[in-house]
């Protein structure tokens, strides 16, 4: 009895331990959504996606893309980005909204008209992450001018349970 009384208080003591340092990381934000920017350069062009680096189920995700030059951009860009890793989310828009969009099953991809003179584009994907949706998701995000690739960003996403 008296082993198992020592037993039955270090597994509560563990058990206690282990609750407050949950609650405290919750406390201090370590367990919710954390963002990351993912940025390259080619061609002239600057191609930057904001995207959460880790994140929960059911939790709103970060998930911008960011086309920038120091000239005016063309009138038409492409955007690219891996079908898989946006099947993971449930969207509540794109804004702005693609002019034409094409899906093969592999990727996305969405045509932007762009007005003259503007050197900038933000594109926004408000969504949250699927409740069902676990461990890591990983995404090739490109641009695409005439046709020809620009330049490319991988990302990665974490999904803490």
């Amino acid at each position: 009895p008296e082993r198992a009384t020592r037993v039955d208080l270090a597994f509560r003591r563990t058990l206690i331990a282990f609750s407050a340092g949950v609650l405290l990381a919750g406390i201090l934000g370590l367990l919710g959504v954390r963002e990351a920017d993912a940025t390259a350069s080619a061609s002239g062009y600057e191609l930057t996606v904001r995207h959460a680096s880790v994140t929960r189920p059911g939790l709103a995700t970060p998930f911008d893309v960011i086309v920038s030059r120091d000239q005016a951009l063309p009138d038409e860009i492409v955007l690219e980005v891996s079908s898989d890793y946006l099947a993971a989310f449930d969207e509540n828009g794109l804004d702005p909204q693609p002019t034409r969009s094409f899906s093969d099953g592999e990727r996305e991809r969405w045509l932007f008209e762009v007005p003259a003179g503007e050197n900038r584009l933000t594109v926004s994907f408000d969504a949250r992450l699927e409740p069902s949706v676990q461990w890591t998701r990983s995404a090739t995000v490109r641009l695409l001018v005439e046709g020809d690739e620009m330049t490319v960003v991988n990302i990665r996403t974490w999904v803490m349970p």
